[in-house]
């Protein structure tokens, strides 16, 4: 796959807009749901990264 010359434009904007999306929506939360999330996230991250038990 190859990009044209104007795509890395847009991917650059839809970043920043996802970004910013991102804090405006985190800055509602209080600082102990943000720990919270922040220790969920962290436990799905690892439970991902680690091979599935079966």
């Amino acid at each position: 796959m190859q990009l044209t010359p104007r795509e890395p434009t847009l991917i650059d904007r839809a970043v920043e807009a996802h970004v910013a999306n991102e804090h405006r929506i985190l800055s509602a939360l209080k600082a102990a749901d943000l720990a919270a999330l922040d220790h969920k996230l962290a436990l799905l991250l690892a439970a991902l990264e680690s091979p599935a038990e079966q």
